[in-house]
């Protein structure tokens, strides 16, 4: 399962290529979104990131995140921040 989750994340950041700042075009779409949020889990989140997280899901965040995050693309961190800063709204609101 491990194997295709990396290849999947790959595919993605395959799409980042070139400089874009989109999966899918000049302009984020719904893949953008679902990409940037799926990844929120496998990312460090600090609570300056996230205030109102309760430490029992941030614990959880951080078992996936030890289990799966080395196999995030560099690219697809910078695109979840993008897209947070630009798009979803910074710090995350839950």
């Amino acid at each position: 399962m491990r194997a295709r989750i990396a290849t999947t994340l790959s595919a993605l950041a395959a799409r980042l290529e070139g400089g874009r700042d989109y999966l899918d075009g000049d302009r984020p779409n719904a893949l953008d979104v679902y990409a940037a949020t799926f990844l929120t889990p496998l990312c460090p989140i600090p609570e300056s990131d996230c205030p109102r997280l309760q430490p029992s899901p941030r614990q959880a965040f951080g078992t996936a995140r030890e289990e799966i995050g080395d196999a995030v693309p560099r690219a697809l961190l910078e695109h979840r921040s993008r897209m947070y800063e630009r798009h979803l709204g910074w710090p995350i609101e839950i």
